[in-house]
């Protein structure tokens, strides 16, 4: 059974996530930001709570076909490479759910080719991909920030203040 407790649901889905990249991301060569209004990547957002169980559905499927074919093959570089792609796979899956059913907008200053880089969900999965330790950091960070619920805390707490109020 689904509980939907009240007061347990949000009552403003949004929260704003900022990011700072050093120098020479920004515009002149100086410091650079990335901005989301996002939902948070929890069970209080149920459409990507239903999202991310079909993308780990998949995976799971693939780790099935995967391990059969292994156990006809014995083929262990053939099984690594598989794995490594399927998991490639599963992370830019994940890439798209959270862009598709958290980020609500995005802004940035990000230089690409001497203008600001478009916020895209193209250019966000690119830079879900883009190797360099702070790129790859302030996405990580924005994965671990939607993850964690205390981003939302505030609205939650005067969601729960506002039905305390009702029932007194």
């Amino acid at each position: 059974m689904t509980l939907n407790l009240d007061g347990a649901m949000l009552q403003n889905e949004i929260a704003v996530l900022e990011y700072t990249l050093p120098a020479p991301f920004g515009p002149k060569g100086g410091e650079a930001f990335i901005r989301f209004n996002a939902k948070p990547a929890t069970a209080q957002n149920p459409a990507y709570k239903a999202e991310m169980e079909t993308v780990i559905r998949r995976a799971r499927k693939k780790d099935l076909q995967r391990n059969k074919r292994h156990e006809k093959s014995k083929n262990d570089d053939q099984f690594l490479k598989a794995q490594e792609d399927d998991m490639a796979e599963m992370l830019s899956a994940v890439n798209a759910v959270n862009y598709d059913y958290c980020i609500d907008s995005w802004e940035t200053n990000l230089q690409n080719g001497g203008k600001d880089l478009k916020t895209t969900k193209e250019n966000f999965l690119a830079l879900c991909d883009f190797v360099h330790p702070d790129v790859v950091e302030c996405i990580r960070q924005f994965r671990d920030d939607i993850t964690d619920l205390s981003n939302w805390q505030a609205e939650v707490e005067k969601a729960l203040e506002g039905e305390e109020t009702k029932n007194s």
